[in-house]
C-alpha cells in the first residue's frame, strides 16, 4: 500500500512537494553549489506546485552537471526566451490588406498516466534524502552531546 502518494484534498501529490522542499533546502545550504545558486535556492517562491514545476525546468537546464557531478557549475533557472512577434503582413499600395490567418490553439491532451519507473530523478530524490536523513542523525547526536 502506498498511502502517501494520491489525491489529497487540492494538494495531489504530498510527495513531491516534500522532495522539492528537502531539494531546495540541500541547494540553498550545501556549499558544494555557487552562492548565486544558493541564493536563487533560498528565495524560490513558497507554492509548491510553482516552486516544483520551477525546479522541474531547472533540473532540465542543469542535468549534465548533475550526471558530472560538477554541481559548481550549476546555474540558477534561466528565464525562457520571449516568443517571437508575428509576422507582420506586407501591403502594396492600393491593395487591400489581407487579414493574416490565426492559428487556433487547440486544448492539449491530458497525458496518459504514467506507469512507476525507476528512473535518475527518482534514484537522486531518494540519494538526497537519504544524505539528509544521515545529516540529521549527525546533528542530532551532536546536540545530544553537547547536552551531557
Amino acid at each position: 500500500m502506498d498511502a502517501g502518494y494520491g489525491p489529497i484534498q487540492d494538494h495531489p501529490w504530498p510527495r513531491s512537494a516534500y522532495a522539492t522542499g528537502c531539494i531546495q533546502q540541500i541547494t540553498a545550504r550545501c556549499p558544494a553549489f555557487s552562492n548565486d545558486m544558493r541564493d536563487w535556492a533560498k528565495n524560490l517562491h513558497p507554492n509548491y506546485l510553482m516552486k516544483r514545476e520551477k525546479l522541474r525546468t531547472w533540473w532540465e537546464q542543469n542535468k549534465v552537471y548533475f550526471a558530472k557531478g560538477d554541481y559548481a557549475a550549476v546555474q540558477p533557472l534561466q528565464p525562457a526566451s520571449p516568443a517571437p512577434p508575428p509576422p507582420t503582413p506586407v501591403v502594396k499600395a492600393g491593395a487591400a490588406p489581407v487579414p493574416a490567418p490565426t492559428t487556433e490553439q487547440q486544448p492539449a491532451a491530458k497525458p496518459a498516466p504514467a506507469t512507476p519507473v525507476t528512473s535518475f530523478r527518482s534514484v537522486l530524490i531518494g540519494v538526497i534524502l537519504l544524505a539528509l536523513a544521515a545529516v540529521l542523525v549527525v546533528v542530532l547526536r551532536r546536540a545530544k552531546h553537547r547536552q551531557s
